[in-house]
């Protein structure tokens, strides 16, 4: 369910306060979201290509239908995920170069 405009309101107010009251803790937290988001990524680029390739394997050894419904299937399923969660890292990136977070590294490329 999402947040109405005022609970949104809230949260931001809380959230800035937290960047200015521990600016450390705050990069911190946002790190260790970014590296989860990265390893989500990563695992459903991989379940995307496995899925093609199972796709064409079921397509050459079982026909159209296996290939249909185990195949395609998996790779509908990841892709819908991996634009879930690239949506969400470009929004978050969004959100932190609205709000002038300077950082070395750009939210949701970094690695560690």
């Amino acid at each position: 369910m999402p947040l109405s405009e005022h609970e949104q309101r809230i949260l931001s107010e809380i959230e800035q306060g937290l960047r200015n009251s521990d600016p450390r803790f705050a990069n911190h937290v946002d790190r260790s979201f970014t590296v989860g988001r990265n390893r989500s990524i990563r695992f459903l680029v991989a379940a995307v290509v496995a899925g093609f390739v199972l796709t064409m394997v079921l397509l050459d050894r079982f026909g159209a239908v296996p290939a249909f419904l185990v195949g395609f299937s998996l790779t509908l399923l990841a892709a819908l995920a991996l634009e879930f969660h690239l949506g969400e890292a470009l929004r978050s990136l969004l959100e932190r170069y609205a709000a002038g977070v300077d950082d070395d590294e750009p939210d949701g490329l970094d690695d560690e």
